[in-house]
């Protein structure tokens, strides 16, 4: 709205144009330059909505050294162009070379063909260089090429990256009924899968991993990761990230603090080849009863070092010989989890193995169905209908309201002054017997109208920036960094340039700051209407942590990703004293200790999960894969700072009745999440509130991989979980472990800080943006390890009866 009604006035003024990308794009290059895209994302994995890394094979034909920019031009919601750039030092006569830039991809760029151009890098101004964060500007054109086709995917699509060998079992995530669908056959959103890609094929920096919520390495040697992209790996993994090493039957490597440049974040952990017959797998890798693991599968136990701390070596799984098999790290934010045997194994894959539903739930904590032919002739027959959960924040971050009065009023005023100027006017000279000064009252009216337009467009202009965001932000404990991605509409007051910065310059930090619009809407940033003075704005496509934009006193959609040192004091477990103390999951499944917060405000519509241990191994269907989490609402109106909450009454598992009573509850909240979602066309919803449950569906960011697969409502439509703005959000893999996590939402208000580093220039100098809002507040506590047992089907059948 609010961008529609500045584009009319616009449009009142001047003619609508064309961007204006770089420097004369219908220059001939000069071809000095010759440039190749390779890739548009890791392994052309890129998708709409999302950062990606476009890689370049390049050759300079020049006869010296020289400073290349490198650029992909792309357009944002207002029509204007964001330039991202990287300068690069050539090499004549070196043959070809490669360089990686990172952009971020809008959804109308999904059909549309990417320019990437190289120019001579002349030295860029200060403003330039401050406010943009690029060194060099663009000079004379030496090279272009333009992609063709169609090279981005849908953003509603996951993406799973493997390194190495395509593991067995992983495939079940991408299956779909057919071909058009974007969710898998029996669950919710799918999730595509790339494989067989080479550590020479990796980015080099942190961004080009956004998006992406798990990498399996299977069956490639880690000595052949640069230094930079050794870095770039492991600073994704410590932003949230989730690394799946699985080492082959000659795992030394992975164990050299000199040759592995991983080692750093590796967990501690001893790795000894295991004499024991490779059937003890057997209940970790599938439900056949009948089959038979390779018995030249090599398998390494798992033990940890008596030097690592309880989070540097957690037993996830064990085999039936008690075998610690599957181990994890935290690292940051994020986890590096080890297998110990090679599960892109032929003879395994051979025999289906690892299966999905055994094993990578298990590691993953990922939830849906394997595909099933005879299952699915029977889904065939049942309407589907997809819901997103973060269809919302377009809505949420919207500051139309202010703009669209002042345009209206303006629209106003010019009726009001077009009436008095003429019919009106001459109406009641006509009356009065005045026609003779009708010049003199047309051009009082004039000065009037031009007083009171120039008062109104003086008192209804906004002084002061702020802005209006949703931010996820994501802690554990156990460490001080934080991770949080904001959707914000920022207003700047200014005409000319505006500039938005986030991030602090520290060492460790990551940060990218993208113009963002809705990926629902299609075309340049869904509209054909745009500024008239639409530009060309340099972006840099190495470290993007700021934009450099046009401003036209009106405000930018923005995406801020960042991970550093966290700005919110989150949450701390106590003893009854107060001071610093432990959680502890008890045996009859309840949670010891006392939690309190130090937020900037109450932390509303909180949810407390409770993750027990995984439910023992087995190989029957019927079992659960993981284990049932329990989902506690504090009955409060808000969790106040300081106000302490005592886990053990909240925790505790009442008497029979009531303990089966909460899990039906637990298990209903799972399943009802799936409906919460918005469908395309909100008609289209029965029984839920659009606005009703616009909580649940934020909250439901971190939970969309535990959805059970779901069932068709009262009209016989199955509600599909799908999102296109949230991936790489998700904490399904905590769900494998005993954990407690936090969720809960704060409101932002102009007198706190923002959990993020997020700035505007201004006089000369960075101001912290402040504004109103949402916070989104994860957190994990994990608990004490403890990983499932491992039953023969004749033990479990004792144990529990037939089903």
């Amino acid at each position: 709205m609010i961008r529609f009604g500045v584009m009319i006035v616009c449009a009142m003024l001047a003619a609508v144009g064309g961007p204006a990308v770089s420097q004369d794009l219908g220059a001939e290059a000069a071809g000095s330059v010759q440039i190749e895209v390779v890739s548009i994302g890791v392994g052309g994995s890129a998708k709409a909505s999302e950062w990606a890394g476009v890689q370049i094979r390049f050759r300079d034909s020049g006869i010296v050294q020289r400073e290349v920019v490198f650029e992909v031009a792309t357009r944002d919601v207002d029509g204007d162009s964001p330039l991202y750039q990287r300068t690069v030092t050539t090499n004549p006569g070196a043959g070809d070379e490669l360089v990686w830039v990172y952009a971020y991809l809008q959804a109308a760029d999904i059909d549309r063909p990417l320019m990437v151009s190289a120019y001579e890098a002349v030295p860029a101004g200060p403003a330039l260089q401050e406010e943009g964060g690029v060194r060099f500007a663009s000079g004379r054109l030496l090279g272009r090429t333009t992609t063709a086709g169609r090279a981005l995917r849908s953003p509603v699509l996951g993406t799973m990256l493997v390194v190495g060998r395509q593991p067995a079992g992983l495939a079940g995530y991408a299956s779909r009924r057919s071909s058009g669908d974007l969710w898998q056959a029996r669950g919710h959103e799918a999730t595509d899968i790339f494989a067989d890609l080479e550590p020479a094929s990796l980015p080099d920096r942190a961004i080009g991993y956004s998006g992406i919520e798990t990498i399996v390495w299977s069956g490639s040697e880690p000595t052949r990761l640069s230094v930079s992209r050794a870095e770039a790996l492991r600073a994704w993994v410590r932003s949230g990230g989730h690394l799946v090493v699985s080492l082959p039957a000659s795992p030394q490597v992975w164990f050299d603090e000199v040759r592995n440049p991983l080692w750093p974040m590796m967990p501690e952990v001893r790795a000894a080849r295991s004499v024991t017959p490779s059937q003890a797998l057997a209940p970790l890798l599938t439900y056949d009863d009948s089959a038979e693991i390779p018995e030249r599968l090599v398998v390494h136990a798992l033990s940890r070092l008596a030097s690592a701390e309880p989070d540097r070596a957690w037993p996830i799984l064990q085999d039936a010989a008690g075998r610690s098999v599957v181990v994890r790290a935290r690292e940051g934010l994020g986890m590096v989890t080890l297998i110990g045997f090679d599960v892109s194994s032929r003879s395994l894959a051979s025999r289906g193995m690892p299966g999905m539903r055994p094993f990578w739930h298990r590691v993953l904590g990922r939830t849906g169905l394997p595909r099933d032919d005879d299952a699915n002739r029977n889904l065939a027959i049942v309407q589907t209908e997809p819901r997103y959960f973060d269809a919302d924040l377009v809505g949420l971050i919207s500051q139309g309201q202010a703009v669209v009065v002042g345009v209206l009023t303006g629209f106003g005023a010019f009726g009001l002054y077009w009436l008095l100027a003429a019919p009106v006017g001459y109406a009641v000279l006509s009356r009065l017997g005045l026609k003779r000064h009708a010049w003199v009252a047309f051009v009082g009216v004039v000065v009037a109208f031009t007083a009171i337009t120039w008062g109104g467009v003086t008192a209804l202009r906004p002084r002061e920036a702020n802005l209006q965001a949703v931010v996820f932000l994501d802690s554990v404990e156990g460490t001080t960094r934080a991770s949080a991605r904001a959707f914000a509409t920022v207003l700047v007051p200014d005409y000319g340039e505006g500039a938005v910065r986030v991030g602090r310059g520290e060492p460790e930090e990551v940060a990218a700051l993208a113009p963002w619009a809705d990926p629902s809407i299609r075309g340049a940033g869904g509209l054909d209407v745009t500024f008239p003075d639409v530009r060309g704005y340099p972006v840099s496509g190495r470290d993007p942590d700021r934009m450099r934009f046009p401003a036209r006193s009106t405000v930018k959609s923005i995406r801020a990703d960042w991970s550093g040192e966290r700005q919110w004091s989150t949450f701390r477990a106590i003893d009854d004293s107060g001071a610093p103390g432990r959680l502890a999951l008890q045996e009859d499944g309840s949670v010891s200790g006392e939690l309190l917060h130090g937020l900037p405000g109450p932390l509303e519509n909180v949810r407390v999960i409770v993750v027990p241990p995984q439910e023992r191994l087995a190989k029957r269907v019927g079992r659960a894969d993981i284990a049932l989490a329990r989902v506690l609402s504090p009955q409060v109106g808000g969790w106040s700072a300081g106000e302490r909450l005592d886990l053990d009454a909240l925790t505790a598992p009442g008497d029979e009745t009531q303990a089966a009573a909460a899990r039906r509850a637990d298990a209903a909240f799972f399943e009802d999440l799936a409906a919460a979602g918005l469908p395309e066309t909100l008609g289209d919803l029965t029984g839920v509130s659009a606005r009703s449950r616009t909580t649940d569906r934020l909250l439901a960011a971190a939970l969309l991989s535990r959805l059970p697969p779901s069932r068709p409502d009262a009209r016989g439509a199955r509600p599909i979980g799908l999102r296109r703005s949230t991936h790489g959000l998700d904490l399904g893999e905590w769900f494998t472990q005993p954990c407690v996590i936090v969720l809960g939402t704060v409101d932002l208000t102009p007198e706190t800080d923002l959990p993020l580093p997020l700035s505007i220039r201004a006089s000369g100098g960075w101001s912290a943006l402040r504004g109103e809002g949402t916070a989104v507040v994860r957190w994990v506590y994990p608990l004490r390890a403890s990983p499932p047992e491992a039953t023969s089907t004749r033990e479990e059948s004792a144990a529990d009866g037939d089903d």
